[in-house]
């Protein structure tokens, strides 16, 4: 990618497009994102979370487990620790609807219970495993 992608701009463009019903475009801006700051945990949790609103959830659940794997190797780093954590929580939620979009009830529980032990109040946590178990 060239030096003047901007990831953020991106960023910011796809949930736009998204806001605005246009999930594929959405995609493919964040797919440039992720091209340009493959560093990002942040990012690749975004596209992950545009393809589960696409129907893809097999695809969302890997994008989502890679963005978990990186924000827990720069979650040792201790300037970035803080940031990672306050990500995490919506990253667990994503992996959590995946599963349940695939019917992999227990996994889902089991990110759920993984938010709980972070954030015991998490309100979409709480409702998540609500709905698991009615």
């Amino acid at each position: 990618m060239s030096e003047d992608v901007n990831p953020e701009a991106l960023a910011e463009q796809a949930l736009k497009l998204l806001n605005e019903g246009d999930p594929r475009e959405a995609r493919k801006l964040l797919f440039q994102a992720v091209q340009a700051a493959p560093g990002r945990p942040d990012l690749l949790n975004a596209l992950g979370v545009v393809h589960l609103q696409m129907g893809e959830p097999d695809l969302g659940k890997k994008l989502i487990y890679e963005a978990i794997r990186q924000a827990e190797e720069q979650w040792v780093q201790p300037e970035r620790r803080g940031q990672m954590e306050s990500m995490m929580e919506g990253f667990l939620l994503g992996l959590a609807a995946a599963h349940e979009d695939l019917g992999e009830f227990s996994d889902a529980r089991t990110a759920y219970e993984r938010i709980f032990r972070m954030n015991p109040g998490q309100p979409r946590a709480r409702q998540g495993m609500a709905h698991l178990l009615l």
